[in-house]
């Protein structure tokens, strides 16, 4: 009998790296067969070095996707961006830059600068930001439409924090239940993921989804907050993206939001 191949698909882990490690754990706990890793990466946290070594070790390769904001980082180039993304993405350029006698940085950097921004996996696509505009992540109708005229069976499209799923013609987010597969098999699907290593909505537990051809399942794992909101204290630029650890410690509201800053309760 062949078995469909499982997928993890990881989003938005934002420089985070004690939830990476509490999301991989549980990946190997599901017997996965691989890992797509889909977009903010390494901007918005305290380990942006940590995450990317992490993922180059599992030889993610053409299976790492970066978004807008992980471009910024690389660019350099902040026309336009919001403050605290600027901020936080300068920060995390400062630390992964190369440097001329370290081969190392220099290997990972350019490591970086050939990843793609969408993917495949079969007749799946993987998407590091919307194909149109970031409204979808707020479930827009006409979003949406357009969206679906781009996707010929199914994308998981990363960036938009909180888990979601919307099938075609439906438009309204489908009810996305902890560890209870969902049937998408035959049907035209536009799926979240969930965010790995930030905050989205109530709930501070690290999120992921198992992807199988046939069904999807979403994972949530505790992780300490706590550690990490204690590693952003520790940088001297904190004052940067301070917020994110009053966030993570449950001291200021939260909600998933473009800009990467905190939003409304």
């Amino acid at each position: 009998m062949i078995h469909p191949m499982r997928i993890a698909i990881l989003a938005d882990i934002c420089a985070n790296e004690i939830a990476l490690d509490a999301v991989l754990a549980r990946v190997a706990e599901l017997h996965v067969d691989t890992c797509w890793f889909i977009g903010d990466l390494f901007c918005g946290g305290p380990d942006p070095i940590a995450v990317v070594d992490q993922i180059r070790a599992l030889n993610a390769g053409e299976q790492c996707l970066l978004n807008g904001l992980d471009a910024w980082v690389l660019s350099g180039n902040m026309f336009g961006v919001s403050f605290g993304s600027r901020e936080c993405a300068l920060w995390s350029r400062s630390q992964l830059r190369p440097r001329i006698w370290d081969r190392v940085s220099r290997l990972r950097w350019r490591w970086l600068c050939e990843r793609a921004f969408q993917g495949r996996n079969g007749d799946c696509r993987m998407l590091a930001h919307t194909l149109v505009t970031p409204n979808l992540g707020m479930g827009d109708a006409d979003s949406l439409a357009q969206e679906f005229a781009l996707v010929e069976h199914g994308a998981f499209v990363g960036t938009c924090g909180h888990p979601a799923l919307y099938f075609e013609k439906s438009f309204s987010s489908n009810d996305v239940v902890e560890d209870t597969p969902v049937r998408i098999k035959g049907r035209r699907f536009l799926a979240h993921p969930g965010s790995v290593g930030r905050l989205s909505g109530r709930d501070p537990r690290a999120c992921f989804a198992v992807y199988d051809g046939e069904n999807i399942t979403w994972h949530r794992v505790s992780y300490d907050t706590r550690e990490t909101a204690r590693r952003i204290r520790l940088i001297p630029e904190r004052w940067k993206f301070g917020w994110m650890a009053e966030a993570l410690e449950g001291r200021a509201p939260w909600s998933a939001r473009d800009d990467g800053q905190p939003g409304e309760p």
